[in-house]
């Protein structure tokens, strides 16, 4: 991110009770958009326990970007999914979107794929809305198609259409590591 006054860390246990809230404040830009996304805009007020975000800590699988003050102002999750690697989750505080925190993030995930050697990362997002789909287009992911859909992508839709999410509206996409 250049000179920029984040920075993005491996995340340490201090982080983490932080980071449902960071998720959470994301997350309810998703019940404003337009287009019926869920059931009920309360399934967005659902976020990871502090649990999972300890787990994916402790195996080396959540970054965090941080303010000049060292706190977290936005985190990746990955996970692996069928042999690839997943970015789980991404959030930025809504404040601080548009200035490269995210694309930082997402690249930093994808460097970690790749030195574990993955031959792919992946991630679930809504299609329509503009900072989802169109963002990881712009940085080299592709639509997955439905058949490409392997077991552990299908239990993926299948918890996100049991948390009350539109699963009509949402994408599986890819990105071949190199």
């Amino acid at each position: 991110m250049g000179k920029s006054a984040y920075q993005i860390r491996t995340a340490i246990s201090s982080d983490l009770d932080s980071l449902p809230q960071i998720e959470q404040e994301a997350a309810r830009q998703l019940g404003d958009f337009p287009a019926k996304l869920a059931r009920s805009t309360a399934c967005f007020d659902t976020v990871n326990s502090i649990e999972t975000f300890r787990e994916g800590m402790e195996l080396g699988r959540l970054w965090v970007a941080v303010d000049a003050d060292n706190r977290p102002v936005g985190f990746a999750l990955a996970m692996e999914i069928d042999g690839n690697a997943h970015l789980e989750e991404i959030d930025v505080r809504p404040s601080l979107q548009k200035r490269g925190i995210g694309r930082a993030l997402v690249q930093t995930v994808y460097q970690w794929a790749k030195e574990n050697r993955y031959s792919t990362l992946t991630l679930s997002t809504f299609s329509p809305v503009p900072w989802n789909r169109p963002f990881y287009e712009r940085l080299g992911f592709e639509t997955l198609p439905e058949s490409g859909l392997t077991p552990g992508y299908h239990r993926i839709r299948e918890h996100e259409r049991t948390s009350g999410l539109n699963t009509a509206l949402r994408v599986i996409m890819r990105r071949r590591l190199e």
